[in-house]
This record gives structure tokens, C-alpha cells and sequence, in this order.
């Protein structure tokens, strides 16, 4: 009888001890809703944000806790026609563009559901050809702008307003200067572009240096300097640009800094560059001249006011001439050599005050004018 009992007690626990277990997620329809359930903090994301079309993803599932053997999953796209997802997760992709996944996670008769957006990018190859890399102001350059597929899968682009590829002229500091606004001529731009493996599409534009979007220092055209251009991508499916290529704008005869070409057979170089903050020249004289007297000399011969006179360091002197006397004065058997004019900073602690320091001779640096500070 005692054993009776005993045995009739340790069924009664096993059966608590079952019944305590299913339980929570072992079984959800059980009476213990305190528990947290694993369908609680559910998460879903790809194993990457950005996936190359013909690539395969993987989606990850992220729970509270884990939610065993039970848990079943449905999947879907915001888009089919982009990408689908296995019953493991896995996620094969078919056109380029963003597409939202979403996940079903079922435990019993308990749901949950959750959602992530990734990015399907076309294996492009964007370039921009310029016809040449210098040009003169208001001179066309014809630009080529060349897409490629790369990858093992055609794809298709769309743009709506036409401007889906498009070239862009940069500045020094790789600023956008042309179009205004990116506001490029958009009428003949295509609206769909479809690639097979290894094709190419490419878009022919012309660029004369001209500025007819905004205002600048020469009034119909842009600076003589340093230029960029480069291919944009902007379609509904992806956005790209290439690496930019440099131009070189050359000015035209009488435009600041331009040099004119000399009036003699032997001329005096001419260094340096225009600097539009200290315009002028420095010029250095041959070693037997005078350089008070030949400063004075060209001074009154060519009409124009000397700023500094060194007879140190080197024989010269500095003045804010242009190129028409510049090439004159290149012809003058005094002369040794003419160098742009420049502003440089000198750094003082706590603050500076700027200088021109003549660039024609190594040992310029002992060479500041008297006046400059």
C-alpha cells in the first residue's frame, strides 16, 4: 500500500514537470501567457544592404529566444519581378532596384511578422571620355560617357525625365559648375536603357567651356584652370558616377594670366602661374645689371608702377603688369626670367599677415619686400 502511494506521487510529479514544460513555446495555446514568447522581438535582415544582381543573399531571422523546431516561415517581396526568397531564406535576385523582403514567422497558432528593404545594384562599369584634355575657352569637347554591364545577368534602367546618364564639369575643388543644378539638357536623354552581359550604351555630349547657367569672372565663359568631368548614373534603380578626368581650360589671348606669345626669337621664360590675388610679375634681371635703374628704366618705357626692388639675394624687381607687357619685357637683354606673382601666407603665432615673396630664385625666401608687413 505504501509503495502504492509513493508510486501514485512521482506520477503526479512527472506529469506536473511535463505539463510545466509544454508550456510557454512548447506549446502556445498552454496557460502560461507571463512568459516571454519567442515570436516577441522579432527581426529580420540580409546578410548585406546592397546585393549585386546575380548574387545570392542570405536572410537572417533574429528572435528573443530561440524558438526550436516548430517555428515555419513564409517569405515575400514587395517586388517578384526583383527578388525572391527561399523557404530557407535565401535570396536570389533578378532585376536591379530596392525591394522590401517580409518575413511570417509561425510557432503554433502564434504569428509574428517583420520586414527589412535591401538594394538590388546593377554590376556597372561608368566612364566618362573627354575627346581631348585641354581645350581652349569657347573650343567644343566632345564628351563620351560609356555604361557597361559587367555582370553574368542583363538589366534594364529607367529614368523618367530622360536624364538617367549624363556627363558633369567639376572644378578644382570637385564641385558640380556645370550644368547649373545638374540641370543638363534632358530632352534626347534616354528613359529605359536594357543591357545584355558584356554591352554597352553610350551617350555623346558636348561641353565648349562656355557658362550660359551662371555668372562668372569672364562673363560668357568659365576661368582658364584646372577641370573635371565625370559620368552620373541617376535612374530608379541606381544611382553612380565615375571617376572623374581631368581637363585643362586654356584661356584665350588677353584673358587674365594668359601669356601672349613673346615678340622675339629668344625670349625670357616666363614661370609660375596666374594668381588672381596678386596679379603681376616678378622679374629677375641678369646678374650685371642694375636693378634700381633697370626698374626704373622698364618702369617709364612700358607704363607701369614697380612694388619691389631686390639687389640681394637676386637682381629683380615686382610689378602688376599684364600679359601684353610681360611679352615686351621678355625681349629685354636685361632680363633673365619673368615669374608669376603669388600670395603666400606666413603663419605667425597667434595670427599672420600675408606676403608676396618672389618665386624666381631658390633662395627667395630672404627676398620680402619692405612695405608687405
Amino acid at each position: 500500500m505504501l509503495r502504492t502511494r509513493r508510486a501514485q506521487r512521482l506520477l503526479f510529479f512527472a506529469a506536473v514537470v511535463s505539463a510545466c514544460r509544454s508550456n510557454g513555446d512548447g506549446d502556445p495555446t498552454g496557460p502560461d501567457l507571463n512568459r516571454q514568447s519567442c515570436l516577441d522581438s522579432l527581426s529580420v535582415k540580409s546578410n548585406a544592404d546592397s546585393i549585386l544582381l546575380g548574387d545570392t543573399g542570405q536572410m537572417i531571422v533574429t528572435t528573443a529566444r530561440p524558438c526550436g523546431s516548430r517555428a515555419s516561415y513564409e517569405w515575400e517581396t514587395s517586388d517578384s519581378t526583383r527578388a525572391s526568397v527561399s523557404p530557407q531564406g535565401a535570396l536570389s535576385t533578378k532585376n536591379p532596384g530596392p525591394v522590401r523582403i517580409f518575413v511570417r514567422m509561425k510557432v503554433g497558432n502564434r504569428m509574428a511578422s517583420a520586414s527589412t528593404a535591401i538594394r538590388i545594384t546593377p554590376p556597372v562599369e561608368l566612364r566618362a571620355i573627354p575627346s581631348r584634355s585641354m581645350l581652349l575657352r569657347g573650343e567644343p569637347d566632345t564628351i563620351w560617357i560609356v555604361l557597361k554591364n559587367r555582370g553574368r545577368t542583363a538589366f534594364t534602367l529607367h529614368a523618367q525625365n530622360g536624364c538617367g546618364l549624363y556627363p558633369v564639369i567639376l572644378n578644382s575643388d570637385h564641385a558640380v559648375v556645370y550644368p547649373a543644378l545638374e540641370n543638363w539638357q534632358c530632352a534626347s536623354g534616354p528613359t529605359t536603357i536594357q543591357l545584355d552581359p558584356g554591352q554597352s550604351y553610350t551617350r555623346v555630349a558636348v561641353w565648349t567651356g562656355r557658362a550660359e547657367d551662371l555668372p562668372d569672372t569672364t562673363g560668357n565663359s568659365w576661368p582658364p584652370g584646372s577641370y573635371f568631368t565625370a559620368a552620373l548614373l541617376r535612374t530608379d534603380e541606381v544611382w553612380a558616377s565615375s571617376t572623374p578626368v581631368g581637363l585643362q581650360l586654356l584661356g584665350l589671348p588677353g584673358d587674365p594670366g594668359v601669356d601672349l606669345p613673346a615678340l622675339c626669337a629668344a625670349p625670357a621664360e616666363i614661370l609660375g602661374g596666374y594668381d588672381p590675388h596678386a596679379p603681376g610679375y616678378v622679374v629677375q634681371l641678369e646678374d650685371s645689371a642694375n636693378a634700381g635703374l633697370e626698374a626704373k628704366r622698364l618702369s617709364a618705357r612700358y607704363r607701369f608702377r614697380v612694388t619691389g626692388i631686390w639687389s640681394d639675394t637676386f637682381k629683380g624687381f615686382a610689378a602688376p603688369f599684364g600679359a601684353a607687357v610681360a611679352a615686351q619685357i621678355q625681349c629685354e637683354a636685361s632680363v633673365r626670367r619673368l615669374t608669376h606673382d603669388r600670395r603666400v601666407r606666413i603663419q605667425r603665432s597667434p595670427s599672420y599677415r600675408e606676403a608676396r615673396v618672389p618665386l624666381s630664385d631658390e633662395r627667395s625666401g630672404r627676398g620680402i619686400r619692405s612695405g608687405d608687413f
